[in-house]
């Protein structure tokens, strides 16, 4: 008996806590007509940002490309030009900078000539308030596909980074890929695999400064965005399945038909991991999409195996584990809703309608076409009709 207990307690795992964040002050919001390129990252200081620009006051600013910019929002500064003009290419764009955690190395990514395909990662170190560089991070980091959104850890030890496509400022997709730094040089960088990545597209990886945390963002399904933002944590050396965060950054909405606002599509982390700063982009059919960013911190009070607002909806699972079939009652789920089941790699598997504020539900192991789903871990998600109240546990299948 007591072998099987550790076989059950090996394949559940870890508790797995949602991390929440608060505050969610507007730093600044502004019309993609011209402007942000969604990823900007912490700066020198605690009011200073840089971000990717393309700049109306520039002749012709869709032929210039796009800049690496510099802005201080505490004071509302104008946006200063980060690079001299010598480390910028006309007709090019500089995008994703990412300042390291000692912030004197800047990694961006660039579609510049004399690289290995499309975008690739390059680096800039600071000497004396002078920006040296461009460095390409060469054929073990870079390919003949796009490679953005890059973030390192706290020793510069490990590099994290998307490659995949980046159409444009807001459709860039990809897989997540990671490289170690051994013996003076970046070895040749592999795919996190399934769990991390999915056919869905992953972008936007930011590894904390101590390495025990990976934030992305993720089109995977979640209720119904178009994207969203989880975090992984680092488990006997392995990242454990993402986990959507909670606050603001996740909160969507639809105000009216057409008008949809919520989907974050940045996210940055500072050195002390205490500080979130993020884009939201609001989409509105028949007019410009605005990107705002958003400040956050993170709130150590409220940290639990919830979506949000966890005192509201009660869930129990029996039998759990399961191997034919499991009954999940629940209570408080205002006006009815429904409840999603996910597996661990956070693909939907299976949609159960609530028609009232409690009850029970079974589900048989089967998803939304009768098929069959493999053992394994799965999270049943409750949801109420208005996406305001949510709460999950976790499921084992056995077969």
């Amino acid at each position: 008996m007591r072998w099987i207990v550790i076989m059950l307690c090996a394949l559940m795992g870890p508790a797995i806590a949602q991390e929440h964040w608060g505050g969610n002050e507007q730093v600044w919001c502004e019309g993609t007509g011209f402007g942000i390129n969604f990823e900007p990252c912490f700066g020198l200081d605690s009011n200073e940002i840089f971000l990717s620009y393309l700049s109306p006051n520039d002749p012709d600013p869709w032929q210039r490309g796009f800049r690496l910019l510099r802005a201080n929002y505490a004071d509302e500064e104008p946006m200063e030009r980060l690079f001299p003009e010598s480390l910028s290419v006309f007709g090019y764009n500089d995008i994703s900078p990412f300042l390291s955690y000692d912030k004197d190395r800047l990694y961006f990514a660039s579609d510049r000539p004399g690289g290995f395909g499309g975008y690739d990662l390059y680096y800039c170190d600071c000497s004396g308030g002078v920006w040296t560089g461009p460095i390409n991070l060469d054929s073990n980091i870079n390919s003949l596909a796009d490679e953005f959104d890059i973030s390192l850890s706290g020793d510069e030890g490990e590099m994290y980074f998307v490659r995949g496509t980046r159409s444009d400022y807001s459709n860039n997709i990809g897989s997540i890929y990671r490289s170690a730094f051994v013996d003076s040089q970046w070895v040749l960088a592999e795919s996190l695999g399934l769990g991390i990545n999915t056919p869905y597209g992953e972008s936007n990886p930011v590894i904390s400064r101590d390495g025990d945390k990976l934030y992305l963002i993720s089109r995977r399904p979640y209720f119904d965005y178009p994207q969203s933002a989880w975090i992984s944590r680092r488990h006997q050396n392995e990242w454990d399945a993402p986990m959507p965060l909670g606050g603001f950054i996740n909160y969507f909405w639809e105000e009216a038909p057409g008008m949809v606002e919520g989907a974050p599509v940045s996210i940055a982390v500072d050195s002390s991991g205490l500080s979130l700063l993020y884009c939201k982009l609001e989409l509105f059919m028949q007019y410009d999409p605005e990107a705002c960013c958003y400040l956050s911190y993170l709130d150590t009070g409220v940290e639990d195996d919830f979506i949000s607002n966890p005192v509201d909806i009660r869930l129990v699972a029996y039998p759990n584990p399961f191997n034919g079939a499991t009954v999940i009652s629940y209570e408080g789920v205002p006006g009815g809703g429904h409840l999603y089941i996910y597996d661990i790699t956070g693909r939907l598997a299976r949609t159960l309608a609530l028609a009232d504020d409690q009850g029970s539900v079974a589900w048989n192991a089967t998803g939304d076409r009768g098929e069959a789903v493999s053992s394994g871990i799965y999270f049943a998600e409750v949801v109420d009709k208005w996406n305001s109240t949510k709460s999950r546990i976790k499921l084992l299948y056995l077969k």
